[in-house]
């Protein structure tokens, strides 16, 4: 008898399913609401009900519904079409409101920025500062200081002189490499602040954007950029010691870490940018992923260009010599790799098979 209400439950499901396929088809999705209730009932991870309550809701203009929807469905079409309707919605509403508050704070600013150099110091440079930062300048000069705020107060410098390989490669290598300029603990803080941006960059953005891995995967990779950074590093330095490369280990190391800035510049505010897309604007995404690419790629070759003094044919020579050089290393790697494990496996089978015999 159970056996019997068991294959009418099915029965009467599987026919439920077909009605609601067959409206969905037709797009009733309206009129097909309730069938889409009632297989949720029994099955919840269902995609394809998920996504037509979604479009339901959205027939319905319950926007919020519908967009909870296709997030369990996993329905990025159907998600960014709702989410450019409720984009809309706040625009029209708040669009006035957000352009008044922009130029509140932008005259704000222009008056913050009078108000602090009303008074300004000129430095023998030329430079203007704020006299109230002078004073906290001449007052943190005139004190002693411990280790620690000595190295963070150089490391911030370190990290501002940084900035200049966006507009001046060529002299922030030159000052990296002949004036000291520049440390591990700066460099090793912007490769670190690089590795958070890619972290943001993949799983903080929108669901539209974001990538949908497990924690697993997303180790993986920081293993792989990290391995492949190293490899880079040591293999650069490598193939320079052979061809008269000027550089050293260190100014590889931190010109190379320098070189990652555009990409941390672009990403960060593009994870915030985000929430606002939909996926007509991931052209967008596309644009700023060619430009970051190209601008470290160019600040790469002149950085090899400039630490090594090498000319322009020379630092391609360099650079496609280290790119082979890199993945020889990683074939001979990954082919001890397996060596060892079949080592491993050959010695714990004999194990094994010494105690069978036993």
């Amino acid at each position: 008898r159970n056996n019997n209400i068991q294959m009418y439950q099915r029965t009467a499901f599987v026919n439920v399913l077909h009605q609601a396929v067959d409206m969905y088809n037709d797009g009733k999705y309206l009129q097909s609401k309730d069938l889409w209730e009632t297989v949720l009932k029994e099955n919840n991870n269902f995609a394809l009900a998920h996504t037509a309550l979604g479009w339901s809701y959205f027939k319905e203009d319950k926007n919020k519904e519908a967009l909870n929807e296709f997030y369990l469905a996993r329905n990025f079409t159907g998600y960014s079409t709702v989410y450019w309707e409720i984009r809309n919605v706040f625009l029209q509403k708040y669009t006035g409101w957000i352009i008044l508050g922009l130029v509140v704070l932008i005259v704000l600013i222009r008056v913050l920025k009078h108000f602090l150099y009303k008074n300004a110091i000129v430095t023998d440079t030329g430079a203007k500062i704020p006299q109230a930062f002078y004073k906290i300048q001449q007052r943190y000069n005139s004190k002693q200081h411990n280790k620690a705020t000595l190295i963070t107060v150089k490391t911030l410098k370190e990290m501002k002189y940084s900035l200049r390989m966006l507009r001046h490669p060529q002299d922030t290598c030159y000052g990296l490499k002949k004036q000291g300029k520049a440390s591990y603990l700066s460099a090793i803080v912007i490769f670190v602040l690089f590795i958070i941006t890619y972290m943001l960059r993949q799983y903080a953005t929108a669901f539209l954007f974001k990538n949908h891995g497990n924690i697993g995967a997303a180790l993986i990779n920081l293993a792989i950029i990290c391995a492949i950074f190293i490899l880079w590093c040591v293999v650069n330095y490598l193939v320079s010691t052979l061809n008269d490369g000027e550089g050293w280990f260190k100014d590889i190391f931190i010109s190379t870490c320098y070189c990652l800035i555009p990409y941390i510049l672009i990403n960060i505010p593009l994870v915030f940018v985000s929430y606002a897309l939909t996926y007509q604007e991931t052209f967008i995404f596309n644009i700023a992923n060619i430009i970051v690419y190209l601008w470290c790629g160019i600040l790469l070759l002149l950085s090899i260009l400039n630490i090594h003094n090498y000319s322009f044919k020379e630092t391609i020579k360099n650079i496609l010599i280290t790119l082979f050089g890199m993945v020889l290393i990683a074939l001979t790697i990954f082919l001890v790799y397996m060596f060892m494990a079949q080592l491993i496996d050959f010695i714990v089978s004999i194990i094994k098979e010494v105690f069978t015999r036993a």
